[in-house]
Protein backbone atom coordinates (compact mmCIF):
# COMPACT_ATOMS: atom_id res chain seq x y z
CA UNK A 1 0.00 0.00 0.00
CA UNK A 2 1.59 3.26 -1.17
CA UNK A 3 0.48 6.47 0.45
CA UNK A 4 1.47 10.02 -0.31
CA UNK A 5 3.84 11.95 1.92
CA UNK A 6 2.04 14.76 3.70
CA UNK A 7 -1.29 13.02 4.25
CA UNK A 8 -3.04 14.03 7.48
CA UNK A 9 -2.91 10.39 8.56
CA UNK A 10 -1.42 7.15 7.35
CA UNK A 11 -3.79 4.44 6.05
CA UNK A 12 -4.50 1.67 8.54
CA UNK A 13 -5.77 -1.88 8.44
CA UNK A 14 -9.16 -0.64 9.64
CA UNK A 15 -9.67 1.34 6.43
CA UNK A 16 -12.05 -0.18 3.92
CA UNK A 17 -10.49 -2.43 1.30
CA UNK A 18 -7.08 -2.82 2.98
CA UNK A 19 -5.90 -6.39 3.51
CA UNK A 20 -4.48 -7.43 6.85
CA UNK A 21 -1.39 -8.62 5.00
CA UNK A 22 -0.77 -5.20 3.41
CA UNK A 23 2.45 -3.30 4.01
CA UNK A 24 2.63 0.48 3.96
CA UNK A 25 5.20 2.61 2.15
CA UNK A 26 5.28 6.38 2.14
CA UNK A 27 6.04 7.86 -1.27
CA UNK A 28 8.11 9.24 -2.76
CA UNK A 29 10.62 6.96 -1.08
CA UNK A 30 13.87 8.52 0.10
CA UNK A 31 16.16 5.52 0.69
CA UNK A 32 16.19 2.31 -1.33
CA UNK A 33 18.55 -0.67 -1.26
CA UNK A 34 19.18 -2.59 -4.51
CA UNK A 35 20.30 -6.17 -4.08
CA UNK A 36 21.06 -6.58 -7.80
CA UNK A 37 21.36 -4.59 -11.00
CA UNK A 38 17.82 -5.32 -12.22
CA UNK A 39 16.10 -2.15 -10.95
CA UNK A 40 19.15 0.09 -11.52
CA UNK A 41 18.55 1.01 -15.20
CA UNK A 42 15.03 2.13 -14.31
CA UNK A 43 16.34 4.30 -11.47
CA UNK A 44 18.73 5.86 -14.00
CA UNK A 45 16.09 6.40 -16.69
CA UNK A 46 13.84 8.08 -14.12
CA UNK A 47 16.76 10.13 -12.69
CA UNK A 48 16.07 8.99 -9.12
CA UNK A 49 19.47 7.46 -8.27
CA UNK A 50 19.78 9.86 -5.32
CA UNK A 51 17.41 7.50 -3.49
CA UNK A 52 19.90 4.60 -3.64
CA UNK A 53 21.54 4.35 -0.23
CA UNK A 54 22.85 0.79 -0.57
CA UNK A 55 23.63 -1.38 -3.61
CA UNK A 56 25.65 -4.46 -4.44
CA UNK A 57 27.91 -3.07 -7.19
CA UNK A 58 29.81 -6.32 -7.70
CA UNK A 59 28.53 -6.94 -11.23
CA UNK A 60 27.27 -3.48 -12.20
CA UNK A 61 28.35 -2.18 -15.62
CA UNK A 62 26.77 1.30 -15.53
CA UNK A 63 29.74 3.73 -15.39
CA UNK A 64 27.95 6.34 -13.29
CA UNK A 65 26.65 3.71 -10.86
CA UNK A 66 30.23 2.48 -10.52
CA UNK A 67 31.32 6.04 -9.76
CA UNK A 68 28.90 6.10 -6.83
CA UNK A 69 31.32 3.84 -4.97
CA UNK A 70 33.79 6.74 -4.97
CA UNK A 71 31.23 9.51 -4.51
CA UNK A 72 29.33 7.84 -1.65
CA UNK A 73 31.65 5.69 0.46
CA UNK A 74 29.76 2.76 1.95
CA UNK A 75 27.06 2.66 -0.71
CA UNK A 76 28.48 -0.65 -2.03
CA UNK A 77 27.97 -3.81 -0.02
CA UNK A 78 27.80 -7.40 -1.18
CA UNK A 79 24.50 -9.06 -0.36
CA UNK A 80 26.51 -11.92 1.15
CA UNK A 81 27.89 -9.53 3.77
CA UNK A 82 26.72 -10.42 7.26
CA UNK A 83 25.50 -6.87 7.84
CA UNK A 84 23.59 -6.49 4.56
CA UNK A 85 20.18 -7.22 6.07
CA UNK A 86 20.51 -4.84 9.02
CA UNK A 87 22.05 -2.08 6.89
CA UNK A 88 19.48 -2.40 4.11
CA UNK A 89 16.65 -2.32 6.65
CA UNK A 90 17.64 1.21 7.62
CA UNK A 91 16.14 2.47 4.37
CA UNK A 92 12.54 2.69 3.22
CA UNK A 93 12.55 -0.49 1.14
CA UNK A 94 14.75 -3.15 -0.42
CA UNK A 95 14.29 -4.38 -4.00
CA UNK A 96 14.89 -8.13 -3.84
CA UNK A 97 13.86 -11.14 -5.91
CA UNK A 98 12.21 -14.54 -5.50
CA UNK A 99 15.61 -16.22 -5.13
CA UNK A 100 16.28 -14.44 -1.86
CA UNK A 101 18.97 -12.10 -3.17
CA UNK A 102 19.57 -9.49 -0.51
CA UNK A 103 16.49 -10.25 1.56
CA UNK A 104 16.27 -7.86 4.50
CA UNK A 105 12.97 -8.79 6.09
CA UNK A 106 9.23 -8.91 5.33
CA UNK A 107 8.62 -5.29 6.34
CA UNK A 108 10.98 -3.79 3.77
CA UNK A 109 11.43 -6.35 0.95
CA UNK A 110 9.83 -5.58 -2.42
CA UNK A 111 10.17 -8.49 -4.90
CA UNK A 112 11.41 -7.16 -8.24
CA UNK A 113 10.42 -10.12 -10.43
CA UNK A 114 11.47 -8.84 -13.83
CA UNK A 115 13.30 -12.07 -14.72
CA UNK A 116 10.05 -14.03 -14.36
CA UNK A 117 8.20 -11.82 -16.84
CA UNK A 118 8.21 -13.82 -20.10
CA UNK A 119 7.71 -10.98 -22.57
CA UNK A 120 10.48 -8.85 -24.09
CA UNK A 121 8.50 -5.60 -23.97
CA UNK A 122 6.82 -6.63 -20.73
CA UNK A 123 10.18 -6.44 -18.98
CA UNK A 124 10.75 -2.88 -20.15
CA UNK A 125 7.35 -1.98 -18.70
CA UNK A 126 8.73 -2.60 -15.20
CA UNK A 127 9.81 1.04 -15.31
CA UNK A 128 6.20 1.80 -14.36
CA UNK A 129 6.56 -0.35 -11.25
CA UNK A 130 9.63 1.55 -10.10
CA UNK A 131 8.08 4.89 -11.02
CA UNK A 132 5.12 4.32 -8.68
CA UNK A 133 7.45 4.64 -5.68
CA UNK A 134 8.58 8.09 -6.85
CA UNK A 135 5.39 9.64 -8.26
CA UNK A 136 7.02 9.48 -11.70
CA UNK A 137 4.28 7.58 -13.51
CA UNK A 138 3.93 10.17 -16.29
CA UNK A 139 7.65 10.06 -17.03
CA UNK A 140 7.63 6.27 -17.02
CA UNK A 141 4.73 6.19 -19.48
CA UNK A 142 6.62 8.52 -21.81
CA UNK A 143 9.83 6.48 -21.65
CA UNK A 144 8.06 3.17 -22.19
CA UNK A 145 6.09 4.63 -25.09
CA UNK A 146 9.36 5.59 -26.80
CA UNK A 147 10.80 2.12 -26.28
CA UNK A 148 7.64 0.38 -27.42
CA UNK A 149 7.30 2.50 -30.58
CA UNK A 150 10.91 1.86 -31.53
CA UNK A 151 10.67 -1.86 -30.77
CA UNK A 152 7.51 -2.31 -32.84
CA UNK A 153 9.07 -0.44 -35.77
CA UNK A 154 12.04 -2.82 -35.64
CA UNK A 155 9.71 -5.79 -35.40
CA UNK A 156 7.88 -4.65 -38.51
CA UNK A 157 11.17 -4.44 -40.39
CA UNK A 158 12.10 -7.91 -39.16
CA UNK A 159 8.89 -9.38 -40.50
CA UNK A 160 9.49 -7.66 -43.83
CA UNK A 161 13.01 -9.04 -44.11
CA UNK A 162 11.81 -12.56 -43.30
CA UNK A 163 9.96 -12.67 -46.63
CA UNK A 164 12.46 -10.73 -48.77
CA UNK A 165 13.99 -12.99 -51.40
CA UNK A 166 17.15 -10.91 -51.86
CA UNK A 167 18.49 -11.58 -48.34
CA UNK A 168 21.06 -14.22 -47.44
CA UNK A 169 18.22 -16.55 -46.46
CA UNK A 170 16.33 -16.04 -49.75
CA UNK A 171 12.90 -15.27 -48.37
CA UNK A 172 12.87 -17.64 -45.42
CA UNK A 173 13.30 -17.13 -41.68
CA UNK A 174 16.78 -17.97 -40.37
CA UNK A 175 16.92 -20.78 -37.81
CA UNK A 176 18.33 -19.72 -34.45
CA UNK A 177 19.60 -21.79 -31.51
CA UNK A 178 20.44 -20.53 -28.01
CA UNK A 179 22.93 -23.03 -26.63
CA UNK A 180 24.96 -23.58 -23.49
CA UNK A 181 27.61 -25.96 -22.20
CA UNK A 182 26.87 -26.51 -18.53
CA UNK A 183 28.87 -28.93 -16.41
CA UNK A 184 28.64 -32.22 -18.32
CA UNK A 185 25.68 -31.29 -20.53
CA UNK A 186 24.96 -29.42 -23.73
CA UNK A 187 21.71 -27.49 -23.53
CA UNK A 188 19.14 -25.59 -25.58
CA UNK A 189 17.01 -23.26 -23.45
CA UNK A 190 14.12 -21.77 -25.38
CA UNK A 191 12.89 -19.32 -22.74
CA UNK A 192 9.86 -17.37 -23.92
CA UNK A 193 11.62 -14.00 -23.98
CA UNK A 194 14.27 -15.49 -26.27
CA UNK A 195 11.57 -16.83 -28.57
CA UNK A 196 10.00 -13.36 -28.63
CA UNK A 197 13.25 -11.66 -29.61
CA UNK A 198 14.07 -14.21 -32.31
CA UNK A 199 10.62 -14.12 -33.88
CA UNK A 200 10.36 -10.33 -33.65
CA UNK A 201 13.72 -10.05 -35.41
CA UNK A 202 12.33 -12.15 -38.26
CA UNK A 203 13.82 -15.50 -37.31
CA UNK A 204 12.58 -18.74 -35.82
CA UNK A 205 13.92 -21.14 -33.21
CA UNK A 206 15.45 -24.42 -34.35
CA UNK A 207 12.46 -26.71 -33.73
CA UNK A 208 12.67 -29.27 -30.95
CA UNK A 209 11.03 -32.68 -31.43
CA UNK A 210 7.97 -33.95 -29.59
CA UNK A 211 9.94 -36.82 -28.07
CA UNK A 212 13.45 -36.86 -26.60
CA UNK A 213 16.30 -37.56 -29.05
CA UNK A 214 18.69 -40.42 -28.35
CA UNK A 215 20.43 -39.99 -24.97
CA UNK A 216 18.90 -36.51 -24.47
CA UNK A 217 16.10 -35.18 -22.28
CA UNK A 218 13.35 -32.71 -23.07
CA UNK A 219 12.34 -30.43 -20.23
CA UNK A 220 10.36 -27.31 -19.51
CA UNK A 221 11.51 -23.82 -18.59
CA UNK A 222 9.79 -21.92 -15.77
CA UNK A 223 7.67 -20.12 -18.39
CA UNK A 224 6.60 -23.38 -20.04
CA UNK A 225 8.95 -23.22 -23.03
CA UNK A 226 10.64 -26.48 -24.05
CA UNK A 227 14.28 -27.13 -23.19
CA UNK A 228 16.75 -29.81 -24.28
CA UNK A 229 19.67 -31.33 -22.40
CA UNK A 230 22.16 -33.79 -23.90
CA UNK A 231 24.89 -35.51 -21.84
CA UNK A 232 28.59 -35.34 -22.61
CA UNK A 233 28.68 -38.71 -24.32
CA UNK A 234 29.10 -39.91 -27.88
CA UNK A 235 25.35 -40.46 -28.26
CA UNK A 236 24.48 -37.18 -26.55
CA UNK A 237 26.90 -35.19 -28.70
CA UNK A 238 25.64 -36.85 -31.87
CA UNK A 239 22.05 -35.85 -31.05
CA UNK A 240 23.01 -32.32 -30.05
CA UNK A 241 24.99 -31.75 -33.25
CA UNK A 242 21.88 -32.44 -35.30
CA UNK A 243 20.32 -29.29 -33.82
CA UNK A 244 23.46 -27.20 -34.25
CA UNK A 245 23.59 -28.20 -37.91
CA UNK A 246 20.11 -26.75 -38.45
CA UNK A 247 21.02 -23.35 -36.98
CA UNK A 248 21.83 -20.45 -39.30
CA UNK A 249 22.62 -18.35 -36.22
CA UNK A 250 23.88 -19.63 -32.87
CA UNK A 251 23.82 -17.63 -29.63
CA UNK A 252 26.11 -19.18 -27.03
CA UNK A 253 25.41 -18.68 -23.32
CA UNK A 254 28.20 -20.79 -21.85
CA UNK A 255 29.46 -19.33 -18.58
CA UNK A 256 32.99 -17.93 -18.68
CA UNK A 257 34.69 -16.83 -15.47
CA UNK A 258 34.80 -13.02 -15.13
CA UNK A 259 33.41 -12.76 -18.69
CA UNK A 260 36.99 -13.17 -19.92
CA UNK A 261 36.53 -14.74 -23.35
CA UNK A 262 40.10 -14.18 -24.55
CA UNK A 263 40.72 -17.94 -24.58
CA UNK A 264 37.15 -19.15 -25.20
CA UNK A 265 36.93 -21.63 -28.08
CA UNK A 266 33.43 -22.45 -29.34
CA UNK A 267 34.53 -25.42 -31.44
CA UNK A 268 36.40 -27.00 -28.53
CA UNK A 269 33.61 -26.28 -26.05
CA UNK A 270 31.04 -28.06 -28.20
CA UNK A 271 33.42 -30.57 -29.78
CA UNK A 272 32.45 -29.55 -33.31
CA UNK A 273 34.16 -28.46 -36.52
CA UNK A 274 33.32 -25.92 -39.19
CA UNK A 275 32.74 -28.79 -41.60
CA UNK A 276 29.95 -30.04 -39.35
CA UNK A 277 28.29 -26.76 -38.36
CA UNK A 278 27.25 -24.31 -41.12
CA UNK A 279 27.01 -21.33 -38.73
CA UNK A 280 30.65 -21.91 -37.76
CA UNK A 281 31.74 -22.33 -41.37
CA UNK A 282 30.13 -19.09 -42.49
CA UNK A 283 32.50 -16.14 -43.07
CA UNK A 284 32.34 -14.48 -40.63
CA UNK A 285 30.92 -17.18 -38.35
CA UNK A 286 27.31 -16.63 -37.33
CA UNK A 287 28.00 -17.41 -33.70
CA UNK A 288 27.45 -14.80 -31.02
CA UNK A 289 27.86 -14.40 -27.29
CA UNK A 290 26.14 -12.09 -24.81
CA UNK A 291 29.01 -10.28 -23.11
CA UNK A 292 29.44 -7.48 -25.61
CA UNK A 293 29.59 -4.92 -22.81
CA UNK A 294 31.18 -5.73 -19.45
CA UNK A 295 32.45 -3.86 -16.43
CA UNK A 296 36.15 -3.52 -15.73
CA UNK A 297 37.73 -5.18 -12.71
CA UNK A 298 38.38 -1.94 -10.85
CA UNK A 299 36.34 -1.29 -7.72
CA UNK A 300 33.60 -3.48 -6.20
CA UNK A 301 36.18 -6.08 -5.17
CA UNK A 302 37.35 -6.58 -8.75
CA UNK A 303 34.25 -8.41 -9.98
CA UNK A 304 33.26 -8.26 -13.66
CA UNK A 305 29.63 -8.03 -14.71
CA UNK A 306 27.77 -8.10 -18.03
CA UNK A 307 25.29 -5.50 -19.30
CA UNK A 308 23.20 -8.40 -20.55
CA UNK A 309 21.83 -9.10 -17.07
CA UNK A 310 21.67 -5.50 -15.88
CA UNK A 311 20.76 -3.25 -18.79
CA UNK A 312 19.17 -5.42 -21.48
CA UNK A 313 15.67 -5.90 -19.96
CA UNK A 314 15.16 -2.14 -19.57
CA UNK A 315 15.66 -1.29 -23.25
CA UNK A 316 14.86 -4.35 -25.38
CA UNK A 317 14.89 -2.34 -28.61
CA UNK A 318 18.70 -2.27 -28.38
CA UNK A 319 18.93 -6.06 -28.22
CA UNK A 320 16.38 -6.48 -31.01
CA UNK A 321 18.39 -4.14 -33.25
CA UNK A 322 21.57 -6.10 -32.55
CA UNK A 323 19.85 -9.41 -33.27
CA UNK A 324 18.54 -8.05 -36.54
CA UNK A 325 22.06 -7.04 -37.57
CA UNK A 326 23.20 -10.55 -36.66
CA UNK A 327 20.38 -12.19 -38.64
CA UNK A 328 20.30 -9.96 -41.70
CA UNK A 329 23.92 -8.76 -42.07
CA UNK A 330 24.17 -6.16 -44.86
CA UNK A 331 20.39 -5.99 -45.26
CA UNK A 332 19.92 -4.24 -41.92
CA UNK A 333 21.97 -1.70 -39.99
CA UNK A 334 21.11 0.24 -36.87
CA UNK A 335 22.77 3.06 -34.98
CA UNK A 336 22.47 0.91 -31.85
CA UNK A 337 24.69 -1.86 -33.24
CA UNK A 338 25.87 -4.83 -31.20
CA UNK A 339 25.51 -3.49 -27.68
CA UNK A 340 24.89 -6.83 -25.96
CA UNK A 341 25.77 -9.38 -28.64
CA UNK A 342 29.33 -10.04 -29.79
CA UNK A 343 30.40 -12.14 -32.76
CA UNK A 344 32.97 -14.63 -31.49
CA UNK A 345 35.23 -14.26 -34.54
CA UNK A 346 35.87 -11.20 -36.75
CA UNK A 347 33.53 -9.09 -34.66
CA UNK A 348 33.91 -6.15 -32.27
CA UNK A 349 35.94 -6.78 -29.15
CA UNK A 350 34.33 -6.50 -25.76
CA UNK A 351 33.58 -3.01 -24.52
CA UNK A 352 34.81 -2.57 -20.95
CA UNK A 353 32.98 0.04 -18.91
CA UNK A 354 34.47 1.60 -15.79
CA UNK A 355 33.70 4.43 -13.41
CA UNK A 356 36.03 6.63 -15.48
CA UNK A 357 33.59 6.32 -18.41
CA UNK A 358 30.98 8.31 -16.51
CA UNK A 359 30.99 11.92 -17.82
CA UNK A 360 31.13 13.20 -14.23
CA UNK A 361 34.37 11.40 -13.41
CA UNK A 362 37.41 13.62 -12.88
CA UNK A 363 40.94 12.23 -12.90
CA UNK A 364 41.79 14.64 -10.09
CA UNK A 365 39.27 12.91 -7.85
CA UNK A 366 36.95 15.93 -7.67
CA UNK A 367 34.08 14.07 -9.32
CA UNK A 368 30.83 15.90 -10.09
CA UNK A 369 28.86 13.55 -7.89
CA UNK A 370 25.65 15.57 -7.65
CA UNK A 371 25.38 15.61 -11.45
CA UNK A 372 25.08 11.81 -11.50
CA UNK A 373 21.63 12.06 -9.94
CA UNK A 374 20.47 14.87 -12.20
CA UNK A 375 21.64 13.23 -15.41
CA UNK A 376 18.91 12.76 -18.02
CA UNK A 377 19.33 9.46 -19.87
CA UNK A 378 18.18 9.59 -23.47
CA UNK A 379 16.40 6.53 -24.80
CA UNK A 380 18.26 5.56 -27.98
CA UNK A 381 16.22 5.12 -31.14
CA UNK A 382 17.37 1.95 -32.89
CA UNK A 383 14.97 1.62 -35.82
CA UNK A 384 16.36 3.19 -39.03
CA UNK A 385 14.40 5.80 -40.89
CA UNK A 386 11.98 4.44 -43.41
CA UNK A 387 13.72 4.34 -46.78
CA UNK A 388 10.72 5.69 -48.67
CA UNK A 389 10.41 8.62 -46.24
CA UNK A 390 14.09 9.39 -46.58
CA UNK A 391 13.89 9.29 -50.35
CA UNK A 392 10.83 11.53 -50.25
CA UNK A 393 12.71 14.04 -48.12
CA UNK A 394 15.59 14.05 -50.64
CA UNK A 395 13.19 14.72 -53.51
CA UNK A 396 11.53 17.53 -51.58
CA UNK A 397 14.89 19.19 -50.90
CA UNK A 398 15.81 18.81 -54.58
CA UNK A 399 12.51 20.43 -55.54
CA UNK A 400 13.17 23.39 -53.24
CA UNK A 401 16.67 23.87 -54.61
CA UNK A 402 15.36 23.80 -58.16
CA UNK A 403 12.64 26.27 -57.30
CA UNK A 404 15.11 28.62 -55.63
CA UNK A 405 17.31 28.57 -58.74
CA UNK A 406 14.46 30.24 -60.65
CA UNK A 407 14.15 33.10 -58.18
Amino acid sequence: MLYQCGLSRRPTYSDAGISQSARFFEIPIRKAALSSGGPLPFFELLSVTEAINLIDLSYITSPCAQLLEYCTPGIHMKTSNATWSSTASNGDLVFTDSFGTGWAGPDKDIPFQITLDPGSLHRAEWIKFVAAFFNEEDKADQIFSQIQKDYLALKGKGQQLSTTSSTEWAGRKPNVAWVQKSMSNWKINNAQYKIDFVEDAGGQMVPLPASSPTACTLGSNSDGATTLSCPNSAAGLSSFKKFLKQADVIIDETYVVSNDVSSFDFAATYNVTAQEIPALARNPPNIFRLEGMVSDNIGAAGMVGSSWFEQMPSQPQQLLAGMMEAFWANDFQSSCGFKFLRRIVNGPTQTQLGHDDCPYYRASGTHQCAAIHNHVYNVPKCSPKDASSAEGAKLFVAFLLAAMSWL
